[in-house]
């Protein structure tokens, strides 16, 4: 698939993607019209990010997956500035965020760790700095893997 296919599918399911909002006031990002290709996709993008049995459905993988599908358009269908683009801004979380997202379940953990391993812990920073830096990281690279998964999704 060329860089024009991929921007035009991945902005089809972008605008399929629509922010709803809970009784409790918290947010959450869905399909608008769910259907079985949707599903699929959604559970491709879970897959991506945790392997072959996901926590499915989460509100943080749907998020990614609206980022990368936004990244996607943004860059024109060209995956490698879409990636460079997800790993220079994406995402951005404070300290407390970062621990609550890493505390959230063991899945997040299991990113935060293939950080770790890969580039160390020292990112320069003090305790708190260097672990939401790590967070940063694997969220980044979480969103490169949903993102790849769907460029995989829509050539099959």
């Amino acid at each position: 698939m060329n860089a024009e296919q991929i921007k035009n599918v991945a902005e089809h399911y972008s605008t399929r993607l629509v922010r709803r909002r809970r009784h409790d006031d918290s947010t959450y990002v869905t399909f608008r019209d769910p259907s079985s290709t949707t599903d699929d996709l959604g559970l491709t993008a879970h897959k991506a990010v945790d392997g072959p049995d996901p926590r499915f459905p989460d509100d943080w993988v749907f998020e990614r997956l609206a980022v990368a599908l936004d990244a996607l358009v943004d860059a024109d269908g060209d995956v490698e500035a879409a990636r460079d683009s997800i790993s220079d801004t994406e995402p951005f979380m404070y300290y407390e965020d970062a621990f609550r997202w890493i505390g959230k379940n063991t899945y997040n953990q299991a990113l935060v760790e293939e950080v770790a391993e890969e580039y160390g812990t020292d990112f320069g920073h003090s305790f708190s700095g260097n672990v939401t830096a790590i967070a940063n990281v694997a969220a980044a690279n979480a969103t490169v893997r949903i993102m790849n998964a769907f460029v995989g999704f829509i050539d099959n």
